[in-house]
């Protein structure tokens, strides 16, 4: 019966967006906003309760494909505009609850991959980060992604990762590499066996490693091998961090 709900109800939003009928300001003659919410709350609940639930973009093309049956095509915007606005009811919702804004931020701009946003999941993570900023070491860690996701941002920017090369060991010149390689393998090789707690826990300890990394090594090292696998290196921890949360999101005290 939940589920009929939820696809009923994603059923008439993708309807709605796909023939440009989306809510403006205070105008929403449809009630799509509390559509939006019905989807959000009952998703919500089934994941709270351990059944396994699928990514909002997953569950929208599951729409969308209902639609070319009858020969109306939903575009991928108009999916990518359901979604976002799924994301933002979510966001209301949250931050109504007490959750902060700048953590429910972060962790709904996760890299969430192909299936799109897990609502009880993207919940989950603010929650665990609320709890997370309380702690006398997450200014420091926090700052220490930062400069992981930025520096992997510029790295692909100047276009050095291109083709996303792996890191080659063989082209390690300091310790802080290899330990902070290693930290990197072990993490995303467990990733999957893990809960958002224990990831989150791993993220932590990668604080130190990337301190030391950015101190002792120079990222953009004038050997351009040696460079684009450094900044292999970086934007693979940078990803790993990313799908927890956006770290740039989050504020933290001076």
């Amino acid at each position: 019966g939940r589920w009929l709900a939820v696809f009923d109800r994603l059923d008439t939003l993708v309807g709605f967006f796909s023939v440009g009928i989306v809510p403006r300001g205070s105008e929403d003659p449809f009630a799509l906003r509390r559509a939006a919410n019905g989807v959000v709350q009952v998703l919500r609940q089934i994941g709270r309760e351990g059944s396994p639930v699928l990514g909002l973009s997953a569950l929208l093309r599951s729409v969308a494909s209902a639609y070319a049956a009858f020969g109306h095509v939903v575009t991928e915007a108009t999916l990518d505009e359901v979604h976002g606005f799924l994301a933002q009811r979510l966001r209301a919702a949250l931050e109504e609850e007490g959750l902060p804004y700048d953590v429910v931020q972060a962790s709904l701009e996760a890299d969430v991959g192909e299936d799109g946003l897990v609502v009880h999941e993207a919940e989950e993570r603010a929650q665990l980060l609320a709890r997370f900023k309380g702690e006398e070491d997450a200014k420091w860690t926090i700052e220490q992604w930062v400069r992981t996701t930025r520096m992997a941002r510029k790295g692909r920017e100047e276009g050095h990762l291109a083709g996303s090369p792996q890191p080659d060991l063989s082209l390690f010149r300091q310790g802080a590499e290899a330990d902070l390689h290693a930290l990197w393998r072990e993490l995303r090789e467990d990733w999957g066996s893990l809960t958002w707690e224990g990831r989150l826990a791993r993220l932590r300890g990668f604080a130190e490693a990337i301190d030391r990394f950015f101190t002792d090594v120079l990222v953009m090292d004038p050997d351009p091998d040696v460079r684009r696998n450094r900044l292999a290196l970086v934007a693979g921890v940078a990803d790993l961090i990313r799908r927890f949360a956006d770290p740039e999101r989050l504020v933290v005290g001076g």
